[in-house]
């Protein structure tokens, strides 16, 4: 009974050490693997830490023996572990050892499909044989599996989808619904090198281009200055429902509730001012209401981007006020977003009156502006309680129209 007791409690204790050694290499082996080694001979995740680190930098000078010594114990401690024949592989390959390689990473797959390192050969070795149907299956395999390295691959995205098969079998792919189809959308949108490939992207999915895909696309363009992309591709993107009603403002007519495109209204509440869209009992039309609250105004939240080719244009709005109180003016303009440059100024009269029709005319030139921003504004400065705005301002329709006959 005592020598049953005593195995009992020496396996514990040798279980426990077990337990510490292990805890204690996985928290130094993210800084140093060849101490978490020291620690616990037996930890293969600071062997493929020390590999990771070695061949981090694509144009550094890696010891392969060395790092082989590292590694190749794997095997032994772990034969099951589909990792350690997929870096002995791609040594055997850094060696010139291709049979071998090849021979490695096959014996990984057969363990593991989605063993990271021979995907990654897998997926190179598919690129230089121009197998594009393979290529895009490892893609896809790689980024169910580690959809957090979704920006590492772009380049080879970038290369497939730069082919005509590889874009129509990838949009395929995106619109099964994979897991990874929203980050990965995202990350290329984000990319400046790959405006282009998005934007291709989204042409083929058509219909099955969501909303949110779409705007991050369009973003994208106008981060990157790109304006008249992203107008054509805001054009593309609304087809048949694009609402013609404003020009070349977008829901001139607030028709709808805006999105979040750059090319719609973007309004909200600030102090002082308060925005809300109205309707009439009938659903038939619609408009903004812009109530001040006997405060000064700066600023009021109500702007558009607008994006339109050199020519003469009528800029013009439909208003009604209800006791309205400008001190210090309140205005609809057009102004330059690049240069801040006033193209066009509509002055919205104080007092209480129907819905009027005003209007005027401007003329921009081939190199004037790349793209414009309509808005609300007043001339007030600094913030005064002389000067406090109050009422109401109904806007029904805001237009800029080209005129028939005028050139450039």
């Amino acid at each position: 009974m005592q020598v049953k007791h005593l195995v009992l409690v020496v396996f514990s204790g040798v279980l426990i050490v077990s337990i510490c050694l292990q805890q204690l290499s996985v928290f130094v082996r993210q800084d140093a693997s060849s101490l978490a080694l020291a620690v616990n001979p037996f930890d293969e995740d600071a062997r493929v830490v020390a590999f990771q680190k070695a061949f981090a930098d694509p144009t550094a000078a890696v010891d392969i023996e060395k790092i082989a010594a590292i590694t190749s114990p794997m095997l032994q401690i772990n034969p099951a572990d589909a990792r350690g024949y997929a870096i002995e592989g791609y040594l055997a390959g850094r060696a010139g050892e291709a049979d071998k390689a090849q021979k490695l990473m096959r014996s990984a797959q057969k363990l593991s499909r989605t063993e990271l390192v021979s995907l990654q050969q897998s997926l190179a070795n598919a690129l230089l044989e121009n197998q594009i149907d393979a290529a895009i299956n490892f893609l896809d395999l790689i980024f169910r599996r580690y959809p957090f390295l979704a920006e590492n691959y772009l380049p080879n995205l970038a290369y497939i989808i730069g082919t005509e098969k590889g874009l129509d079998q990838f949009a395929d792919i995106i619109k099964r619904n994979p897991p990874w189809r929203s980050r990965v959308i995202s990350a290329i949108s984000r990319d400046k090198t790959l405006s282009d490939i998005a934007l291709r992207l989204v042409q083929v999915l058509g219909g099955d281009a969501t909303r949110s895909e779409v705007q991050s696309i369009m973003n994208a363009f106008v981060r990157d200055a790109r304006f008249d992309l992203a107008y054509r591709f805001h054009l593309f993107a609304r087809g048949n429902e694009r609402d013609s009603s404003g020009g070349y403002i977008n829901n001139g007519a607030f028709k709808t509730e805006p999105d979040a495109s750059p090319f719609d209204w973007r309004w909200r509440s600030t102090k002082g001012v308060s925005i809300s869209r109205q309707i009439s009992i009938d659903g038939e039309s619609a408009w903004l209401r812009v109530r001040f609250s006997g405060s000064p105004v700066l600023s009021i939240a109500l702007s558009q981007y607008v994006f339109f080719p050199p020519g003469r244009y009528r800029f013009a709005i439909r208003v009604s006020a209800e006791q309205l109180e400008a001190p210090k003016e309140l205005y609809a303009r057009v102004v330059c977003n690049t240069n801040k440059t006033l193209v066009a100024r509509l002055d919205i009269r104080e007092g209480s009156y129907r819905p009027e029709h005003i209007e005027t005319e401007f003329t921009t030139a081939p190199a004037g502006c790349q793209m414009y921003r309509v808005e609300l504004a007043t001339d007030l400065k600094v913030e005064s309680f002389r000067h406090r705005y109050s009422g109401v301002v109904k806007l029904n329709r805001i237009a800029i129209e080209r005129l028939s006959g005028a050139r450039p």
